[in-house]
């Protein structure tokens, strides 16, 4: 519970925020975040979401992420510690953000 709290704090908000964010999914601890070119068309940008996980593991987090597809998903350990998650979901709408300013799709 805690750890989806967080992820609903921290990152459900990007969908408002930034235009590339089609979704955002938390389920517990799993965290989806699925990227498009725009909302109007909701195409899939998986040239963003790669760029998004190259940005991401620059700042030390690592996920699940596929070249060809606009999901990016995270599946911290059930025992990670809720402040070190939140860390984590910054540093993820960091890197979303900075690939936001200059996209890839």
């Amino acid at each position: 519970k805690a750890l989806d709290a967080v992820a609903r704090e921290e990152l459900v908000p990007l969908i408002e925020r930034i235009e590339q964010v089609g979704d955002v999914r938390p389920l517990g601890a799993w965290v989806t975040v699925e990227f498009v070119t725009d909302k109007q068309s909701i195409q899939p940008a998986s040239a963003f979401q790669a760029a998004v996980h190259q940005a991401a593991m620059r700042r030390g987090v690592l996920a699940i992420s596929e070249d060809n597809k606009p999901l990016y998903r995270m599946q911290p350990a059930l025992t990670m510690p809720p402040e070190l998650f939140r860390w984590s979901c910054r540093q993820l709408a960091e890197a979303i953000a900075e690939v936001a300013a200059a996209p890839q799709d």
